[in-house]
């Protein structure tokens, strides 16, 4: 796999044995939320209480950083933000009480998004 991704267009012979692997441009979406695949995330609150919260979250992976990405986890790289957004999304949960996450969404939203941002940056999103 070369270091920077391939931006020419058009027709291009690359050899026998040899292929492009595509990597979407476009923003990609991780849902949690109770009519998608990955359903409604569970968590536990501060005091151990089992919630269920909805969560979407946005990202878009770094063109720059694909080959580092490739050499991580080759075409998993789905699997590997999905298992870093349970992390960090089930870790802000337990931060608050289940009263201040039903009373105000925009603290633990700050704080998932914080965490969310650090652990995606360090994996090339």
């Amino acid at each position: 796999m070369e270091d920077e991704p391939t931006k020419q267009t058009g027709t291009v012979f690359v050899g026998i044995d040899h292929a492009f692997l595509c990597f979407p441009r476009t923003v990609q979406k991780l849902s949690y939320t109770h009519g998608d695949d990955l359903g409604q995330l569970q968590t536990r609150t501060k005091e151990g209480l089992l919630v269920g919260i909805d969560v979407s979250i946005e990202y878009k992976l770094i063109p720059s950083s694909l080959k580092k990405l490739f050499d991580l986890v080759t075409l998993e790289y789905k699997e590997l933000y999905n298992a870093l957004a349970q992390s960090a999304l089930r870790n802000a949960a337990s931060q608050y009480t289940a009263a201040e996450i039903l009373k105000s969404s925009g603290p633990i939203q700050s704080t998932m998004k914080d965490l969310l941002e650090t652990r995606f940056n360090r994996f090339y999103a």
